[in-house]
């Protein structure tokens, strides 16, 4: 997906006369079969890539942002310059004959490959590298760089990890404001709460999608 989405003509054409390379890195997450805490947790799928980065193998690493541990620093002298625009964030559940969820009867299993998704890209550069981080800038899309911030505040401020099973969506409402919508459930599923939040809409300081902030919210409904 990463390389299928790579912004790599847009960021051709802002830097004409500069050559760019994909460069495909193999993260040994993608080959573990086992549970991710054993191996270091979300951190695992982007550790080879830090190490790229900051090595001087690649000059950008662009990141599925759901492998992006939120509960620990970026790799030291690196930060965030953009994000991309988001994709369509649903899921696609795929049953034996057909039916919808709705539809199945109690009792059923359901199975999932990982504790949340997110269709979202952002973009982590060398902070001294100036260069990169101008381009980084024309490529970002703030309005996802802002829900991206919101969403990753909120698992922060629960105390929450990679591992927790919080789920966290934002949108913009009409009004230009944001709403945040959010569950915690235990972790077999059994039991959740849900909330939503309604307020302004924060502004991404610099690495805001690894460094979560407080937002600006009005009282929550439930």
């Amino acid at each position: 997906m990463i390389i299928e989405h790579a912004p790599h003509a847009r960021a051709a054409r802002l830097a004409p006369g500069v050559p760019i390379e994909i460069t495909p890195i193999q993260v040994g997450a993608d080959l573990w079969h086992g549970d991710l805490a054993e191996i270091g947790g979300k951190g695992a799928f982007s550790k080879e890539i830090d190490r790229a980065l900051t090595g001087g193998r690649i000059d950008i690493a662009v990141h599925c942002m759901k492998d992006v541990p939120g509960d620990v620093p970026l790799a030291e002298g690196t930060s965030f310059g953009a994000c991309l625009p988001r994709d369509d964030v649903h899921d696609v559940v795929v049953t034996r004959d057909g039916v919808p969820p709705a539809g199945l009867p109690a009792g059923s299993l359901i199975g999932t490959s990982s504790v949340r998704r997110r269709a979202q890209l952002g973009i982590q550069a060398l902070s001294g590298d100036t260069p990169a981080m101008r381009v980084l800038d024309e490529l970002d899309h703030p309005v996802t760089a802002r829900h991206v911030l919101a969403e990753r505040t909120m698992p922060h401020l629960l105390s929450g990890h990679c591992n927790s099973p919080i789920a966290g969506h934002a949108s913009t409402t009409p009004d230009g404001g944001m709403s945040l919508s959010g569950m915690v459930f235990n972790h077999d599923g059994s039991a959740f709460v849900r909330s939503q939040a309604r307020g302004t809409t924060p502004t991404p300081p610099p690495s805001a999608p690894a460094s979560p902030t407080t937002c600006s919210a009005r009282a929550p409904t439930t």
